[in-house]
């Protein structure tokens, strides 16, 4: 058995996409991290309480500034889902952060006549023995594209790898896109961010080179457990 979360599907285990991704390197979050701790001091420093004793727990903010980020970002996603499935729309009734997020989707839904086909769905990669869950699949000016939902304060370089290895892992048990892109819902201003992949003529060829770059973490993922699932192709480590 794996010692770490996958997906299941027909006696078969999948590494979460999430869990190998984040072998990648993030060069931003150090500095990051740091400016919390200094945020943190500059609110919480008391002359009448020891400096060290600030500083201490200040050493681990950015671990609660993350939980709630992700706190608020899962709300978003949760409160999308039940949008598209089911038509519910929570406005007036959930905190200020999350809403903006939800305005913010609703603002890019309307300006782009979205016609929703799915959401939510998770899809595999036999090759690689990844899974994970794609947002949303709709038809947006006559085109199905995949989408991706984040509520992070920018796009980074690893959320394009998300979009180009999803999309792969769809197509080879659905339909063919014509699209994909990054939905950015700012949970401050309620703006959407849209990113879509696909306007490049050579899209394709570049989610081809991602899904490789991909395809090589996920056999290093595999080495540095030294085991593999079950199930596993024969030729990888053991």
């Amino acid at each position: 058995m794996a010692n770490f979360k996958c997906y299941e599907r027909n006696g078969k285990q999948y590494a979460r996409f999430s869990t190998v991704k984040d072998l990648l390197d993030k060069p931003a979050l150090i500095p990051w991290a740091v400016g919390q701790a200094i945020e943190y001091v500059k609110k919480n420093y008391n002359p009448a309480e020891p400096l060290e004793a600030v500083l201490e727990r200040a050493k681990t903010e950015y671990r609660s500034v993350a939980a709630d980020a992700a706190d608020i970002g899962s709300e978003i996603h949760g409160l999308i889902e039940n949008y598209i499935k089911n038509g519910v729309d929570p406005r007036g009734k959930i905190r200020p952060e999350v809403e903006n997020g939800f305005l913010a989707f609703l603002e890019w839904e309307q300006a782009h006549g979205v016609k929703w086909i799915g959401s939510e769905k998770t899809v595999f990669d036999d090759y690689i023995m990844v899974a994970g869950t794609v947002d949303a699949i709709a038809e947006i000016d006559g085109k199905r594209y995949l989408i991706d939902f984040k509520s992070s304060k920018a796009i980074y370089d690893e959320y394009k790898m998300q979009v180009a290895v999803y999309t792969k892992m769809y197509e080879n048990e659905n339909d063919y896109l014509e699209g994909a892109g990054i939905l950015r819902l700012d949970k401050n201003t309620g703006l959407p961010e849209w990113v879509d992949f696909s306007q490049k003529t050579n899209w394709r060829d570049e989610f081809n080179r991602l899904w490789l770059a991909f395809a090589g973490l996920s056999d290093y993922f595999y080495f540095s457990k030294n085991r593999r699932l079950k199930n596993r192709r024969a030729n990888e480590y053991q």
